[in-house]
């Protein structure tokens, strides 16, 4: 993930600029862009997108969504997971923009070239650990 600024943002501020492509993320402040996922990473996030949907026609329990589509964190926090999933009983967290607050389901597909290190067990995705984030 190539971080493309030095001063520190706010959701609003991130909010403010323009829909991509490039797409962003805001990771306490600071913005970073992603190059385009590879082809396997989209077809796993596609597969399981594609199964949690049908599953949820049949169950309607919730909404899921799938990337690019922001989640905010906190002020300075805006994340685009793969996918994910929010309860019927918490759909009041969906804004126009997407969450405002954790889902209760994320996904995060791994991709060996995104993996740098893996720090306390926890891979580290673009120099970004990911399991704490949500």
């Amino acid at each position: 993930m190539l971080k493309t600024s030095t001063d520190l943002l706010t959701a609003n501020d991130y909010r403010a600029m323009p829909e991509g492509p490039p797409y962003f993320q805001l990771v306490e402040g600071k913005l970073y862009m992603s190059p385009s996922p590879n082809f396997f990473h989209q077809s796993v996030a596609g597969n399981i997108y594609f199964h949690l949907r049908g599953y949820l026609k049949r169950h309607p329990r919730g909404k899921v969504a799938i990337a690019p589509s922001d989640v905010q964190l906190d002020f300075v926090n805006v994340h685009q997971p793969d996918v994910y999933f929010v309860s019927n009983e918490r759909l009041d967290i969906i804004q126009e923009q997407g969450p405002v607050g954790a889902p209760d389901l994320v996904v995060e597909v791994l991709s060996r070239s995104g993996v740098v290190a893996v720090v306390r067990g926890d891979p580290v995705l673009d120099g970004l650990p990911r399991r704490d984030v949500y």
